[in-house]
């Protein structure tokens, strides 16, 4: 999967793996995790097509979860996964991405805004990877 390539990625950027360590995760992570961390998942896809059918040419649309304790280390996060794949063309596991495009960020929070109970904060961006996908026969 192309998710696990972007994670793979994620971990050998210094500046993001400076801020989560190794806590880059597919989909959801344990309530215990301690913050900040990141989570990646397939929310869409864009896959193209000719008269002959599909050509192999995909954008999985990621929506990549960076979330902290406090607003600005979630946008401090976001900022530094923005930086490492905005435009991003390469190797991306066993895929070569033609482009990594940012197409949306938005910051949002989850938790009670009153009470004991901390807020958590979350900036979500979600990027299209663009890449040749085997089309099955």
């Amino acid at each position: 999967m192309v998710e696990d390539g972007l994670i793979d990625y994620l971990l050998a950027d210094t500046d993001v793996k400076a801020l989560v360590g190794t806590r880059v995760y597919p989909v959801a992570v344990a309530q215990d995790v301690v913050r900040p961390y990141i989570t990646i998942q397939r929310i869409a896809v864009d896959r193209t097509y000719d008269h002959d059918g599909e050509t192999g040419l995909c954008a999985p649309l990621i929506q990549i979860d960076c979330w902290a304790d406090t607003y600005r280390g979630a946008k401090t996060l976001a900022d530094k996964v923005r930086l490492a794949i905005s435009g991003y063309n390469g190797a991306l596991g066993g895929y070569t991405a033609q482009a990594i495009l940012i197409q949306n960020e938005v910051d949002l929070s989850e938790g009670p805004s009153t009470g004991s109970e901390k807020v958590i904060h979350r900036v979500s961006i979600d990027a299209s990877v663009w890449f040749n996908e085997v089309v099955p026969s």
